[in-house]
């Protein structure tokens, strides 16, 4: 069985690896494992709760004489 693999560069560390082309992966196997512990943006997201957003009403008060 004959494997095809792809030279890349590296996203996190700049180094070269081989990656087979099947895989889509832009991180070689040091870089992964340092990444995969870090929560994905999503999950930030969700995790994150909601500011809640404060409007606030003007009124304007009309001048006799109009504006000078």
């Amino acid at each position: 069985m004959i494997e095809r693999v792809q030279l890349k560069v590296c996203e996190g560390c700049g180094g070269l690896w081989l990656r087979p082309s099947v895989l889509r992966g832009v991180y070689c196997d040091r870089c992964y494992g340092r990444l995969k512990a870090f929560p994905k943006a999503s999950e930030l997201r969700k995790a994150k709760p909601q500011r809640q957003l404060t409007l606030h009403t003007v009124h304007a008060v009309a001048v006799a004489g109009g504006a000078r």
